[in-house]
């Protein structure tokens, strides 16, 4: 039997046993350029990135999403070669570990000017990661990180002026549990339909699959839309380029200073509030004493002063099935639920126990300037959590 060249696009006819068959090579990147410039305004972001005040750099940390990096941001939007990093897909990612993170995204995080290790340059104005199969995403500008949670909502806020395809508006949007509260105001302040749901993207799939929910996002770094049913990590560095075009529309081609990621984020804050979000994984700990500490939350509420409000968590009745979802323990505090604390126990695919703490502070629009004065708030953050040291960007 003849050979198949799998690096040349084309059909290939055979003749088997039970007759003729053809094996069809196929250019993946073709199909999903065409679905972004239905969804984008690539002309808009081209302009974008021909700005000498605008700079740019992307890493796909070795993974699939190198491929697809470089058609669009070279080839279609004009970036230079150089706005790339880790673009060559590698079986073992280059050694390292594919998570578009604080953590892993190492080189990406020093070349934005958020490492302590100085790399000697002026950071860019915008930097994103991917993870392995280009579903995740991380959001960076100079010397400033963007929370998941804050980057669905801000998307949510800005995507039916900035992105044609929600010219006509959105349907609704959606998070997972764990993720902070931001989208929830956003929603409530533009009259959005709102939906939580269990971890696990399948749940935003059941809501757009009904018509209900056009944007959404999860607290692990994922983001997308309802252009396909899963998250999409270039989707999401789009929508804030699409974002960024959007806002320096009348000052790219002058000596205005461009409104920065950092400049759209506090904007957010003041607009919608601030809601202050970390957390912290416990991996490969034992399952056996990993529940015993559940088991021990369960017993220590009642007797701790500060714990006004405490569940097990549970969704019941998805849109196709009637099933229990247990996303863990929720405990808010400071006798108001303006701080709430999420503890999971979570299985891993390598039967692996995970221990997940997350915690979320909410500080509305009003008090972040008018009550704390900027450089307060996050000292009273930190005093809420009893010193506990957060990533938490500077006012």
């Amino acid at each position: 039997m003849q050979q198949v060249d799998i690096s040349a696009v084309g059909v290939t006819s055979f003749e088997g046993p039970e007759g003729k068959f053809d094996v069809e090579v196929f250019d993946s990147a073709d199909d999903y350029v065409k679905l972004m410039k239905s969804i984008f305004d690539f002309e808009s972001i081209r302009k974008l990135l021909s700005s000498p005040q605008f700079t740019f750099c992307y890493d796909a940390l070795h993974g699939v999403a190198g491929a697809y990096a470089h058609r669009i941001f070279v080839e279609e939007l004009g970036a230079q070669e150089s706005a790339l990093l880790n673009c060559v897909p590698k079986e073992d990612f280059g050694g390292g570990h594919p998570d578009p993170n604080l953590t892993y995204a190492k080189e990406l995080v020093a070349r934005m000017g958020l490492s302590k290790s100085d790399t000697g340059g002026e950071p860019p104005e915008f930097g994103a990661a991917a993870d392995g199969d280009a579903d995740r995403n991380m959001i960076l500008g100079k010397r400033f990180f963007v929370t998941p949670s804050d980057s669905v909502a801000i998307i949510a806020a800005n995507a039916i002026e900035a992105i044609p395809y929600f010219s006509s508006g959105l349907k609704g949007v959606a998070r997972s549990m764990p993720t902070s509260a931001a989208l929830d105001v956003v929603a409530k302040s533009l009259n959005l339909k709102f939906f939580e749901v269990p971890t696990g993207w399948k749940f935003f799939g059941n809501l757009m699959d009904a018509g209900m929910c056009s944007v959404c996002g999860e607290e692990s770094f994922g983001t997308g839309s309802d252009h396909i049913r899963e998250k999409d990590g270039i989707w999401a560095v789009l929508a804030w380029m699409s974002i960024l075009a959007h806002k320096n529309k009348d000052s790219i081609d002058g000596d205005t200073k461009l409104v920065t990621v950092e400049d759209i984020v506090r904007q957010h804050w003041a607009t919608y509030g601030r809601h202050y979000y970390t957390r912290y994984d416990y991996e490969n700990v034992d399952a056996g004493k990993a529940k015993e500490l559940m088991e021990h939350l369960v017993k220590l509420q009642s007797s701790i002063p500060e714990v006004n409000k405490y569940a097990h968590l549970n969704f019941y009745k998805s849109l196709r099935s009637s099933v229990w979802f247990s996303e863990g323990i929720w405990i808010s505090t400071v006798g108001s639920s303006v701080v709430w604390i999420l503890v999971k126990l979570v299985v891993t695919v390598l039967q692996q126990c995970c221990l997940e703490f997350l915690v979320n502070s909410t500080i509305e629009s009003s008090l972040i300037e008018m009550k704390f004065g900027r450089g307060v708030v996050d000292l009273f953050i930190l005093d809420l959590y009893g010193g506990v040291s957060l990533w938490l960007p500077e006012f």
